[in-house]
């Protein structure tokens, strides 16, 4: 399981990493790119994605409490069990592009 030590992560590329049941809590993530990287049952509960793309990614039952998504692209990408809902209200603009959801 990986835990992530930075609170902030800045312009950085992820590439086929495994977030399974990783904590990324309170992290902060801007100007950030994922692609085929696992966020399966991933605690992300008050994380912050901003302007940040995912591309090919499995985003299947990760906690998402208070977390802010601001301008933050899915594309080709497997969304299953996400409650939107949970996430920050006033931080959410998403889209997606040939998404499984």
């Amino acid at each position: 399981m990986l835990n992530f030590q930075q609170k902030e992560v800045t312009e950085s590329t992820f590439a086929d990493e495994d977030f399974s049941e990783a904590s990324l809590a309170e992290v902060r993530f801007s100007h950030c790119k994922f692609e085929r990287c696992d966020f399966s049952n991933a605690e992300l509960c008050e994380a912050s994605f901003e302007s940040c793309d995912f591309e090919s990614c499995n985003l299947t039952n990760p906690r998402i409490q208070k977390t802010k998504m601001q301008g933050v692209r899915f594309a080709d990408s497997r969304i299953m069990g996400v409650n939107f809902y949970e996430g920050d209200p006033f931080a959410l603009d998403v889209s997606f592009t040939r998404c499984q959801i």
